[in-house]
């Protein structure tokens, strides 16, 4: 039998996009928190990879945000 990673979950729309990525399921228990349950750690691992990743990636615009404030805006 193979073994189930379950974590602590949330409904945030970034966790949910990473969670399907690697195919994982969300519950919802009778209380109202959120289960994560991957069919592996392997799964689990690739999770926390892609959450990271787009952590960093919001850290980077952020920074670049404030180095540069009107980056990306046109004036006409």
């Amino acid at each position: 039998m193979h073994m189930q990673t379950r974590v602590k979950g949330s409904n945030s729309y970034s966790d949910l996009q990473a969670l399907m990525q690697v195919g994982g399921q969300a519950v919802e228990k009778e209380n109202g928190t959120v289960m994560f349950i991957f069919s592996s750690d392997i799964a689990y691992r690739e999770y926390r990879r892609i959450r990271r990743e787009q952590k960093e990636g919001i850290k980077r615009e952020n920074a670049v945000r404030t180095s540069y404030p009107n980056a990306g805006r046109t004036s006409i």
